[in-house]
Order: structure tokens, then C-alpha cells, then sequence
């Protein structure tokens, strides 16, 4: 019998869609059908209900400001599991990843999903590529087969898992707790140039905030720095430009060598 694997992405840089694409076309197979579904934008994710149809959910998603995209994290909220199993990725910039993977699990596994696995994994930083490539080329290709691996191993358990949180980290418990958007405006600036814009409207349709109104200007107050519109803007219109105290300040994590955690049984 065929079983159906449904992989949810969020992405503000394509990171987490590139992941997500690797780990389907890895998985597919004559007895797994694979379904990815981009709930980065806001209609995306108003259009999901809660009758989940899957024998296994994944969940990529980044780390902003060191936790969950606020976005995202609402959506998981009012979401009923029904017993689905779910395995939670985290891609992190090599800064900070936070509480991020925690709160997720904590979000799911009390609104009715199966945990059953959990990996934090390196990847470009959204703002510092390339400007000050502090984690090029990661993950690896050796690294990407480690965690189709992890996935693989994941799926055919039926169990939960636990994860603790980092109660010893103020710093971070202090960052989670300041609106998502605080600490990224302070590392960067997003430029419009009006001359340049086509009126496609992509970075209002992609924008997981609604924060774009009809002007195509941002609502900053609700600009969560995600980047999608710099990324989606077929005009080139908008750049993200990375402010020098946050080079100097952010520079020397380029010579942290973290690895990839994975979460789960015999993990």
C-alpha cells in the first residue's frame, strides 16, 4: 500500500525549499508518494484545515531572531495534529538557532502531533550571503544524504520524542521574547527602488505577513525581515543591505564549525 509523505515549507530565501526538494526526490519512491506545499504565504496557509491526510508530515522552517517565524508559529498554534506523525528541521544561519526547534516541538506535540523526530541543521545565513559568507556551502551534499537518512530511520517510528528547552541561555530567552523583526532591522536595512518595480505584485503574494500594501510599500511595524520579497522580485527592485556594525559584530562566526543535532530514537 502506498503511504503518503507531505512536507510543509516555510521560506523567506529559498533555503528551506531547496532542503525540502532534496529530501522528496530522495524519499519518492513506488511505496512513498511525496506532496510539498510552500505555507510561506499568508493565503497558503489560510487555505490548510486540520484534517491532515498523511501517514508522516515534515516541517522545515528557518530560524529568525533566534525562535520559530512568528508567522508560522500562529499557524502551528490553532492547527490539531490527530495523531499525525510529524518530524520537525530547523535550518539556522550559524548565528544563533535559539529556542526555535524547542518551541516547535512544543507546539506540536501539545496540539495532538506525533514528534517523532527533530534535526537543527547549518545553513547560509539569509542576510550575511554573500556579503559576509560566514557559512558557505552548507549544508553539504554529505550532509543533506545524513539527513534524508535521519528522515528515513524517522518515518517508520511511531513514537514521540521529548525536547528541553535552553532555560540557561538569557540571552536567547531575551531575543525570543522581542518582536521578530527587532534584532533583524538592526543587522539590515530593506531598500525599495520604486523606478524598478513592474507592478507583478509577486512580494505581496509572497509576503507571509501581508506586510506589502497595494503601494508596494512594507508596513515595518509587521516586516518580519524574512526576505522573501528581495527574493521573489522579478524587477530586482528590492535589496537587503547589511549595515556595518552588524559585519563586525556578526563576522566572527565564521570560524564556529557547528554541526548538524538530530533528535530522535537511536539519535
Amino acid at each position: 500500500m502506498t503511504k503518503k509523505l507531505i512536507i510543509w515549507y516555510f521560506t523567506g530565501t529559498g533555503q528551506c525549499r531547496i532542503i525540502s526538494e532534496y529530501i522528496g526526490t530522495m524519499l519518492k519512491s513506488e511505496d512513498l508518494q511525496v506532496k510539498l506545499v510552500n505555507i510561506t504565504p499568508l493565503e497558503a496557509r489560510n487555505r490548510l484545515q486540520d484534517n491532515i491526510d498523511c501517514d508522516q508530515l515534515i516541517l522545515v522552517f528557518p530560524v529568525y531572531a533566534s525562535d520559530m517565524p512568528e508567522p508560522l508559529r500562529k499557524f502551528m498554534e490553532r492547527l490539531k495534529g490527530g495523531g499525525v506523525p510529524i518530524l520537525l528541521i530547523a535550518l539556522w544561519g550559524n548565528a544563533h538557532k535559539g529556542n526555535a526547534i524547542y518551541h516547535a516541538w512544543k507546539i506540536t506535540s501539545g496540539n495532538g502531533f506525533i514528534v517523532n523526530g527533530a534535526a537543527e541543521i547549518v545553513a547560509e545565513h539569509s542576510y550575511l550571503e554573500p556579503v559576509l559568507p560566514i557559512i558557505g556551502n552548507r549544508p553539504t551534499d554529505a550532509e543533506k544524504q545524513e539527513l534524508v537518512e535521519f528522515v528515513r530511520k524517522q518515518f517508520k517510528k511511531n513514537t514521540s520524542i521529548k525536547l528541553t528547552d535552553n532555560k540557561d541561555k538569557l540571552f536567547i530567552k531575551l531575543l525570543c521574547s522581542l518582536p521578530q523583526g527587532f534584532v533583524p532591522k538592526l543587522v539590515a536595512n530593506l531598500d525599495f527602488q520604486e523606478s524598478k518595480c513592474n507592478g507583478c505584485g509577486i512580494c505581496r503574494k509572497m509576503c507571509p505577513t501581508g506586510s506589502i500594501n497595494q503601494d508596494f510599500k512594507v508596513d515595518k511595524k509587521t516586516c518580519i525581515m524574512c526576505l522573501s520579497c528581495v527574493t521573489n522580485c522579478s524587477g530586482k527592485a528590492r535589496t537587503c543591505n547589511i549595515k556595518e556594525i552588524a559585519k563586525t559584530a556578526l563576522g566572527h562566526h565564521k570560524k564556529v564549525k557547528n554541526k548538524d543535532i538530530f533528535y530522535g530514537k537511536g539519535y
